[in-house]
């Protein structure tokens, strides 16, 4: 699962979403394989950006849940893509982030405007087209990791207050006889 994490692993997201598609278009008309591939990538993509099974549940579900509102209220395809790219985003900045929430705000604004530009331009009216524009949609997101300043959002591991103690005696019997904490202090 961790296959789009990272600047290549998003690229080769976004062939795969590409491919998958034309099958969707095949298999289920141009509206309805357009909603299930944009939702489905949106899910998956942000799913593969945690780390922990439940992280991944909770962003995979953020993503797909409002990408699939957005599918539902949208008025044409652009507005759904816009849809997607905020659902991304949205789920991204709860598992990764770059320093600050203004910076990440700031990262996942250009973002998500290149991703749009990039689609308009690459989308037509042909299946190939549309292709083209998913794969483009994620090359642009692929940014997110060449923006330097990204850490990963941990939480602190709780401090077990056996370890603490442990270590604090192995401290205390590793120092030479005769010392005090004040002498140790010194060297």
């Amino acid at each position: 699962m961790n296959g789009a994490r990272g600047f290549l692993g998003t690229i080769v997201f976004g062939a795969a979403v590409a491919l998958c598609w034309l099958a969707c278009e095949r298999l289920l008309g141009a509206r309805a394989g357009l909603a299930v591939t944009g939702v489905a990538a949106a899910a998956l993509y942000a799913a593969c950006l945690g780390t922990g099974l439940r992280e991944r549940w909770r962003a995979g579900a953020l993503a797909g849940g409002l990408s699939a509102l957005a599918w539902l209220l949208a008025p044409s395809a652009t507005f759904a893509a816009a849809g997607a790219g905020l659902a991304i985003a949205v789920a991204r900045s709860s598992v990764v982030g770059a320093r600050g929430a203004a910076r990440s705000l700031a990262v996942e604004i250009a973002l998500g405007l290149a991703s749009l530009a990039c689609v308009r331009a690459l989308a037509g009216p042909t299946s190939e087209s549309i292709a083209l524009a998913f794969w483009g949609f994620f090359l642009v997101q692929s940014a997110f990791f060449l923006v330097g300043g990204i850490e990963r959002r941990r939480r602190q591991p709780a401090r077990d207050p056996f370890e603490v103690a442990h270590r604090e005696v192995l401290r205390l019997l590793e120092r030479p006889p005769g010392l005090s904490d004040t002498d140790l202090s010194r060297s």
